[in-house]
């Protein structure tokens, strides 16, 4: 009698623990956990301050650094960010203008006409009588095409000498066009500049042989900063757009 009472009495709360014969600590009897079951819906309610079965299967809306309504945000870090500035400015001596837009004509000495670039220009001149004439102005020549040589004077051309560009900034040279060289000993050389602002050779490039009144382009082996440019034309040649690149 007393073992079915005591059915009657865990069966209504649901006992979690198995109800039988009491537990041998009684001091300090384990915790009996109930749920009281809704008599309306048959349901048994989360404990109080658990979650339940519906919310724990909600998803965490939160914006993540991946979501889509974060995407392109970060593609190009760098897409705000300001042009570097190029190194150094590069430009085109062709003869045919100044930098100021007025035309050079055939046989003009050239001066200061790319001043603002910081180039200046010079020759030397072999004359036919063996001597040399130094510290000229190179002359413009239109044969086949403008460009710029020691001298147009006749007989006096077929010596040629040498035509000079001083850069008052540091400057690559970057290739140059050279126009009827048939002497094989015509030489291009750099040169750049000491604390005592002494001209010291850097590197020479040989200039090849080619046809009469042929015109090619020379791209230069030694692209780096230097002062001044020297080209040795042994004969009647010249030079024409000679590419730079001026760092001020």
């Amino acid at each position: 009698m007393m073992l079915r009472t005591t059915l009657l009495i865990c069966l209504p709360l649901l006992t979690i623990t198995a109800c039988g014969k009491g537990n041998k600590d009684k001091k300090n009897p384990a915790p009996v956990l109930t749920a009281e079951i809704n008599p309306t819906t048959g349901s048994t309610p989360a404990p109080t301050g658990s979650v339940s079965a519906d919310e724990a299967l909600k998803v965490d809306q939160t914006p993540k650094p991946n979501d889509s309504n974060n995407a392109g945000q970060n593609q190009n870090p760098n897409q705000n960010q300001p042009t570097p500035k190029p190194e150094c400015e590069t430009a085109l001596i062709d003869f045919e203008k100044s930098l100021n837009g007025t035309p050079l004509v055939k046989a003009d000495e050239v001066k200061d006409e790319y001043s603002l670039l910081g180039v200046g220009f010079i020759a030397h001149k072999d004359m036919s009588s063996g001597t040399t004439i130094f510290d000229v102005k190179p002359v413009l020549t239109q044969v086949p095409h403008t460009g710029l040589a020691a001298t147009t004077q006749l007989p006096d051309n077929a010596r040629g000498g040498y035509v000079k560009l001083t850069f008052a900034y540091p400057t690559s040279v970057l290739s140059l066009d050279l126009i009827d060289v048939e002497n094989p000993t015509s030489n291009i050389e750099l040169f750049t500049m000491n604390d005592r602002n002494e001209y010291v050779s850097k590197s020479v490039q040989a200039i090849p042989q080619r046809g009469d009144n042929e015109t090619f382009n020379v791209t230069l082996a030694d692209q780096s900063y230097v002062r001044k440019l020297t080209i040795k034309l042994t004969g009647s040649s010249s030079v024409d757009n000679i590419k730079i690149c001026v760092k001020k």
